[in-house]
């Protein structure tokens, strides 16, 4: 399994960060946002929860309030980056079945976050804010390549475009085909190379 046939998980990767990661994507998967907790990451890492929690603390910075916190942070930290690798600004579309489960697991990470930045613990949601941010101008450069540079804004609605073509396609009865959606994005992509080319007015 790799990174282009499954954008967030690593099982033949030994870094302890990658272990880390692999169970919350795990449990985001099978039980969705509520089901996160350190007892469930330990299961899905076939270990005891005092055994996982152990296992965390040792990542544990001394401004961190609790090992719940280490965990998240360094979720964020590798998912994030797993999501900025697969994607490369290239707004792709799930079309496996390993791809649809990145795609999911995305969505309800981003949901986790958001709840934790409601609980007060705001790292994820920096993490998160800054991985998007780099999202858009990977969007914004690969849109540039050959020509003159998209605008910001238009990377930006691309983005955008993307997100929502994916929530659609994970719905049980997608209300569009990959090839449609892959056609919208490819009409909006053309739209913002042709605004960029205009001549100053």
């Amino acid at each position: 399994m790799d990174l282009f046939s499954a954008p967030l998980l690593r099982p033949s990767s030994m870094s302890p960060f990658d272990r880390i990661a692999d169970g919350v994507v795990q449990v985001l998967l099978e039980h969705g946002v509520e089901g996160v907790s350190m007892a469930a990451i330990g299961r899905a890492q076939r270990t005891s929860t005092q055994a996982f929690q152990q296992y965390v603390k040792g990542f544990r910075s001394p401004t961190e309030s609790s090992v719940l916190v280490t965990l998240h942070r360094i979720a964020a930290q590798v998912i994030t980056h797993r999501w900025l690798e697969w994607d490369a600004g290239e707004l792709r579309l799930p079309e496996t079945e390993e791809e649809r489960d990145g795609v999911e697991a995305w969505l309800a990470f981003q949901e986790l976050v958001r709840g934790r930045g409601r609980a007060g613990d705001l790292v994820p949601a920096e993490i998160l804010d800054d991985a998007r941010a780099l999202e858009i101008k990977q969007c914004q450069d690969r849109l540039s390549l050959g020509g003159d540079r998209v605008a910001h804004r238009s990377a930006v609605a691309m983005v955008a475009l993307a997100d929502g073509l994916r929530a659609q396609l994970l719905r049980p009865d997608p209300p569009l085909s990959v090839l449609d959606a892959r056609s919208l994005v490819e009409q909006h992509a053309a739209a913002a190379k042709s605004v960029a080319s205009r001549p100053a007015a």
